[in-house]
């Protein structure tokens, strides 16, 4: 794993998910869990995400691709570094949402 960017190995080809999660796992068990956001590379909207629930492939895809940027109930832009966003599972998928979305 190249140093300190987790999902830039995921998405090169270097590491195996499975290889990410281990490693993100070390990162949680050790003297460094503190510091995971920084120790792995993510950015802070992606550590949010991930602590939402969305896969590491799934942040590794929307690093590469984009994030998904509008909100899966009301269909308006939401501004990722902003936050005011949170992660759900549709159907097997992470998908994001407003805090306080009008159509809730």
């Amino acid at each position: 794993m190249s140093e300190g960017d987790i999902l830039s190995d995921l998405i090169e080809g270097r590491i195996s998910v499975q290889q990410a999660e281990q490693a993100l796992d070390e990162i949680l068990d050790s003297s460094l869990a503190a510091d995971v956001q920084n120790q792995l590379g993510f950015s802070r909207a992606e550590w949010t995400a991930y602590a939402y629930g969305a896969s590491l492939s799934e942040l590794a895809s929307w690093r590469q691709d984009g994030w998904p940027d509008r909100c899966i109930v009301c269909g308006n832009q939401i501004e990722i570094d902003r936050f005011g966003w949170i992660v759900i599972d549709v159907m097997g998928a992470s998908r994001l949402k407003h805090i306080s979305c009008p159509e809730s």
